[in-house]
Formats: structure tokens, C-alpha cells, sequence
């Protein structure tokens, strides 16, 4: 039986509003509009992130980009192509300088080039803002005849997801924190702005408190907590706060 369920997704909807500062965010870079003249720019908290080039199936609107439009000249496995699609990217930040991230290829389809794009992480010492662009001549000089764009899940690298609020003792997964012992009636459990792939189930008689959208350092709160799985309340009652279950 699903028990207080509503009243949780209550909590969420009024929740959502108010991102700010970024701690994760996915960013789609136009290969013809975002330029090194005129970037995509986030401003991130200090810390340090991990960046992963994604699809559009998980979430993103561009797979690769093609320098050219069209494909030519790819050797039988579909690459060293001397026209095709690319995973060529940039990151430039005050802090760490400029950074490219490639493989050197170019790809018959852009399922090739997303497959071989490179991840890699920054680190922020202090809150700064970080660009993402493609280059292709300065200042866009030669994207008028570019097509597709790199997209980009860019997550806040934290120790632990969860941490519970009267000890600090961190987790590494929503579940494991709820079933500590530690964990008693009117207690609560901070999610730090991430995806959690689990499915949950709450069984303890408890008044448990679940509160999204934290920084690593549990401190600061601007964003939502997204939870991809099941959830079940069987026992006791469980009160979501900003926290999305998908």
C-alpha cells in the first residue's frame, strides 16, 4: 500500500521553482551560435564537477556537430572520415584556462562521435562562471555551414548523496540512509542536487523528512534532487521536499 504519497509529490510541485547557481545542469552547445565569442556561461559554486557528454536520449538536444553538413572519405569502420561529425569541444574558465576536449576524429553519424566524446572534470576554487563553446575560426567565422552541437551533463563531484541532518554521517544512497539505525522519528536526510537511480521503499514506523536541492557541503540549497526509480511507503510517513521521483 502506498501510504502519504501524495502529500510528498505536493511538497515537490511547490518546491520546483528558484534554480539558481549551478550544481548540476545539462548544456547544449550550438555549434553555430555558441562560439568562442559567445559561449554558453554558467556560473558554478567552488568545486569540483564532472562533465559528461550525453545524447539527446538522455536528455540533451544535440549528439555531435558536423563542421561541414555532410559526410565523406570514412574508412570501412565509419571513421578518419575527411568530412563527418564531430565531438570537439571547449571549457575556459579564469581559474583553469582553456580546455579541449576531443579524440582527433571524425565520425560517418553522430552515434559514432558521441560514442568516442571525451569526459573529463574541472575544479573550482572559488564560485566562478565557465564557458562551453565550439570553435570552428574565431569567433564563429566559419560555423555558417556547421550543423548539430555537443550536450553536456555537468555534475557537482560531492563525497557522499545524502547526509542526515542530526549526525552528518553522509551515504551514498537515499535507501541505505533511510534503513540506518541512526535514523529516528522526526529526523531528516539532505539529498544534494544529483540523480539517484534506486527504487525506494519505506517501511519504518518513522516520520522521516527528505529534503533536495543541497550542495555538496549540505549547507547551501538552490536546485532539486531528482530520484529515478519506484517509491513505496508501507509504514510510518515520509515527507519529500524538493525532490523530483521519476
Amino acid at each position: 500500500m502506498k501510504k502519504n504519497l501524495f502529500l510528498g509529490f505536493l511538497i515537490v510541485l511547490f518546491c520546483l521553482g528558484g534554480i539558481g547557481i549551478a550544481n548540476a545542469v545539462i548544456v547544449n552547445i550550438n555549434s553555430v551560435t555558441n562560439h568562442d565569442g559567445n559561449p554558453v556561461s554558467i556560473f558554478f559554486n567552488a568545486g569540483t564537477y564532472d562533465v559528461t557528454p550525453i545524447g539527446v536520449d538522455n536528455g540533451g538536444a544535440f549528439n555531435a556537430w558536423n563542421a561541414w553538413s555532410y559526410v565523406a572519405g570514412c574508412d570501412s569502420n565509419g571513421e578518419n572520415c575527411s568530412y563527418g561529425w564531430l565531438n570537439r569541444y571547449y571549457i575556459y574558465s579564469s581559474e583553469f584556462g582553456e580546455m579541449l576536449l576531443t579524440d582527433h576524429n571524425r565520425y560517418a553519424n553522430q552515434s559514432l562521435a558521441l560514442s568516442n566524446a571525451i569526459s573529463t572534470s574541472f575544479t573550482l576554487t572559488n564560485d566562478a562562471t565557465v564557458d562551453f563553446y565550439i570553435w570552428d575560426g574565431d569567433n564563429g567565422s566559419e560555423s555558417w555551414d556547421n550543423s548539430g552541437g555537443i550536450s553536456l551533463d555537468i555534475k557537482m563531484n560531492c563525497d557522499f548523496a545524502v547526509q542526515h541532518f542530526e549526525t552528518s554521517t553522509g551515504y551514498l544512497a537515499l535507501q541505505d540512509a533511510y534503513d540506518d539505525p541512526l535514523v529516528v522519528s522526526s529526523d531528516t536526510l539532505l539529498i544534494n542536487t544529483t540523480e539517484l537511480y534506486e527504487n525506494l521503499i519505506f517501511d519504518r514506523n518513522i516520520v522521516a523528512t527528505f529534503k533536495g536541492g543541497y550542495y555538496c557541503d549540505f549547507l547551501t540549497r538552490d536546485g532539486v534532487s531528482i530520484v529515478n526509480g519506484s517509491m513505496v511507503i508501507s509504514n510510518g510517513t515520509v515527507i519529500i521536499d524538493n525532490i523530483v521521483i521519476i
